[in-house]
C-alpha cells in the first residue's frame, strides 16, 4: 500500500494545526475560555498526527514517547471537544469539576508515567494477544468519544445562536464516522490491518475539523476577530449621535411591538420590524451596547418573566411554559440567563416574591 499520500494529508493536518494556534496566540485571544480549550485541542490532535506520521514513515526516534503521549491525545480528544462546545455560550468559565472528564486520559498520563519506571507497565498485561488488546484499546476509544460528541451535541442543541450550526454539523459527521467505525470494527473483528485503517479514517476527519477551524480563524470569523468594534466600523458612517438615535429607536419598538416574544426572532427580522439596516442593528449591538443580539434580547425576554411572575392572571402557568411565551427556546437558555441577572433561579425568585 502506498503510504506517501497518507503522509502528505498527516503533514498537511501538522500544518494547519501549527497555523491554527499560531493565529489563536498571536492574535492574543488566549485569554479566552473558549481558545484555551481550542488549544488544548490543538495540542492533542497535533500529538495524534505525529504519532501517525511517525508510524507511518516508520521513524523508530521518539515513537514510543509519541505513541505513550498520541495514546493521552486520543482519549483527551473527547473532553476537550465536549468542554469547547460548551464554550460557545455566553459567560463560560473553566471550572473546577471539569477536570473529572479527564479522568481517562489522565489515568493514560499516569499509566504512560509510571511505566518509565516500571517498563512493561500497561493496560497491554491484560491481553496475551496483541491484536485483541489493539482491538480493545480502539473500541474503548470509539465509545469514549461517541459518549462525549453526543454530549457535545445536546449541548449545542441547547444553544439559539445561528453560529453553532457549523459546529453542530461537525459533530453529527463526526458521531456517523464513529459509530459506522465501531460498527465495522465489531464486524470485521479479525486481523490488525482493519486496526489501522479505523484509526486513519479517523484521523483524517481530524484533518478537516482542523481545517475548518484554520479558514474560520483566517477569515477572521466572530469567534476569532481581533478587529475592536470601532475599526470594524470605521466606514460604516454613522456618528455617534446616530447610533444612539438608532438605539432609542430600537428601544421604542422593543417596548411597544414586543418582537422579543417571537421565538424565532432574528437580527434580520428584528431589523425589518424597527426598519433598521440589519448592518446598522448589528453596529448597535457591538459597538454601542458591546453586547450581542441574543444578550439584548434574552434581557427583555427575561424582564417579560419577571412581570408575568408577578402577575396573577399568569399564576396558573408554569415557569417554563412562562419563558416559552416569552420567546426562549429552550429550558436550559432560559435559566442560564435568569440565574446571570438575578443569581438565583427562577424558582427561587418566585418564592422571594410570594414570601
Amino acid at each position: 500500500m502506498n503510504n506517501a499520500p497518507i503522509v502528505l494529508l498527516y503533514s498537511a493536518g501538522i500544518i494547519q494545526t501549527l497555523i491554527l494556534g499560531a493565529v489563536v496566540i498571536r492574535k492574543r485571544k488566549s485569554g479566552n475560555a473558549s481558545n484555551q480549550i481550542l488549544l488544548g485541542l490543538l495540542s492533542a490532535i497535533l500529538m495524534v498526527l505525529v504519532q501517525y506520521t511517525m508510524i507511518i514513515t516508520g521513524n523508530s526516534t521518539g515513537n514510543r514517547l509519541m505513541g505513550e503521549l498520541g495514546t493521552v491525545g486520543w482519549f483527551a480528544l473527547g473532553p476537550l471537544f465536549y468542554l469547547y462546545a460548551l464554550s460557545r455560550g455566553q459567560g463560560f468559565k473553566i471550572v473546577g469539576w471539569h477536570a473529572a472528564l479527564f479522568i481517562v486520559p489522565g489515568y493514560n498520563l499516569l499509566q504512560y508515567i509510571f511505566s518509565l519506571f516500571y517498563p512493561g507497565l500497561g493496560f497491554h498485561l491484560l491481553f496475551d494477544n496483541w491484536v485483541i488488546y489493539s482491538y480493545a484499546w480502539l473500541l474503548a476509544y470509539l465509545i469514549h468519544t461517541i459518549l462525549f460528541v453526543i454530549l457535545s451535541i445536546l449541548a449545542l442543541r441547547k444553544k439559539e445562536a445561528a453560529t453553532h450550526r457549523p459546529l453542530l454539523s461537525f459533530f453529527y459527521l463526526w458521531l456517523v464516522v464513529l459509530v459506522l467505525a465501531s460498527s465495522l470494527l465489531l464486524i470485521k473483528a479479525n486481523g490488525l490491518v482493519y486496526f489501522y485503517q479505523v484509526e486513519r479514517y479517523l484521523v483524517v476527519v481530524f484533518n478537516l475539523f482542523v481545517l475548518m477551524l484554520t479558514f474560520r480563524s483566517l477569515l477572521a470569523s466572530p469567534s476569532f476577530d481581533s478587529q475592536t468594534s470601532e475599526s470594524k466600523y470605521s466606514n460604516s458612517g454613522l456618528s455617534e449621535k446616530e447610533l444612539v438615535g438608532l438605539y432609542e429607536k430600537l428601544v421604542k419598538v422593543m417596548e411597544t411591538e414586543k418582537p422579543h416574544l417571537d421565538r424565532k426572532l432574528s437580527l434580520a427580522s428584528l431589523g425589518q420590524i424597527a426598519n433598521i439596516r440589519e448592518n446598522q442593528l448589528s453596529q448597535v449591538f457591538s459597538q454601542y451596547l458591546n453586547s450581542s443580539f441574543y444578550d439584548f434580547v434574552s434581557q427583555y425576554r427575561v424582564k417579560e418573566v419577571e412581570q408575568r411572575l408577578r402577575n396573577p392572571k399568569f399564576a396558573h402557568l408554569k415557569i417554563i411554559a412562562l419563558a416559552e411565551d416569552c420567546g426562549f427556546n429552550s429550558r436550559a437558555a432560559f435559566y442560564k440567563t435568569f440565574k446571570e441577572k438575578h443569581g438565583q433561579t427562577p424558582t427561587q425568585y418566585l418564592k422571594s416574591i410570594q414570601n
